[in-house]
């Protein structure tokens, strides 16, 4: 996204919504998964991550849409 172009304040909400709300959420958050070293890690990491997912698209999003700000959520995959 950094290095994409982005005319219009509408394509910079577009393009930057939801991913800033994931940038902030790793970059404030230090997950109790990050030290372990046990087979649990993983478990416990899937555990946040559908937390986190959760959260993101049962309040943040509804919270973007109803402050106006257009978002994009792109498909999962690869090109």
């Amino acid at each position: 996204m950094w290095a994409e172009v982005m005319r219009t304040e509408g394509q910079f909400h577009e393009m930057a919504f939801p991913r800033v709300l994931a940038l902030a959420e790793r970059a404030w958050h230090r997950a109790d998964w990050e030290t372990m070293t046990s087979p649990s890690r993983e478990t416990a990491r899937d555990k946040e991550w559908e937390v986190f997912a959760d959260v993101l698209g049962y309040a943040e999003l509804p919270r973007l849409e109803r402050k106006g700000i257009m978002y994009i959520v792109e498909p999962p995959g690869a090109k």
